[in-house]
């Protein structure tokens, strides 16, 4: 095959060799699987969207709840994060197209709470706080 000088001429390579194709044994089924999982098809997407939407409805409320005992910079943050959040809810979530910022909503939501549950003293003295 002669090399062109113009890329618009330019022949492709042939996928197999002279002595004809050379094809390995595929798994369509998984390659269907993992295509559809990543075109939504699989429903991935749609049940990690689901997950973190009520992760989001769950801290919210907690947070919202908690608000008024905070105070300084964490009030005003998390009146912002709760605003924001309320804003994302009320405008309709798509569980495809907004998974990043439901779950930036989400991470924000439980950094607040976390900050609310009071420290509990261990057996040993240290101070631990709730992990959930």
């Amino acid at each position: 095959m002669a090399i062109a000088t113009n890329s618009r001429t330019a022949a492709r390579p042939e996928p197999w060799s002279a002595a004809g194709p050379r094809l390995e044994p595929v798994d369509a089924d998984m390659i269907r699987e993992t295509y559809g999982l990543v075109l939504g098809t699989g429903g991935v997407a749609a049940l990690l969207g689901e997950r973190l939407l009520g992760h989001v409805h769950l801290l919210l409320f907690d947070v919202m709840a908690g608000v008024p005992r905070m105070r300084g910079e964490w009030q005003r943050a998390a009146e912002h994060v709760v605003a924001q959040t309320l804003e994302m809810l009320d405008a309709g979530v798509d569980l495809h197209g907004d998974l990043w910022g439901l779950a930036v909503q989400c991470r924000a939501l439980l950094c607040l709470r976390q900050c609310l549950v009071p420290l509990e003293r261990s057996a040993d003295g240290e101070d631990r706080r709730e992990t959930t």
